[in-house]
């Protein structure tokens, strides 16, 4: 806390960011592949709901959800208790 009782941030040296990188790779990785996954399921799923639903607004709104909560509930399950990705 400096003197008008504010914190400040403090600045990291390039050691420092290297270090924190370096742990935390793994973790960016696996982030930025689930998300990957999360989208390609919900655009995925509104394009098949919308070629199977030709005209039926209920299927068209049906089957993108249905879709999405597999999608998510095979991303849940395809992780460990760490959040790590499970080895196959």
């Amino acid at each position: 806390m400096n003197k008008s009782g504010r914190f400040r941030a403090r600045t990291l040296n390039s050691n420092e960011i290297a270090d924190f990188l370096s742990k935390n790779a793994f973790s960016q990785v696996a982030e930025c592949l689930g998300t990957a996954f999360l989208l390609a399921a919900v655009v995925g799923s509104g394009i098949m709901g919308e070629k199977l639903a030709s005209g039926n607004i209920a299927i068209g709104f049906s089957v993108p959800i249905f879709a999405q909560q597999k999608g998510v509930v095979d991303l849940k399950h395809s992780t460990d208790s760490r959040g790590a990705f499970a080895k196959a």
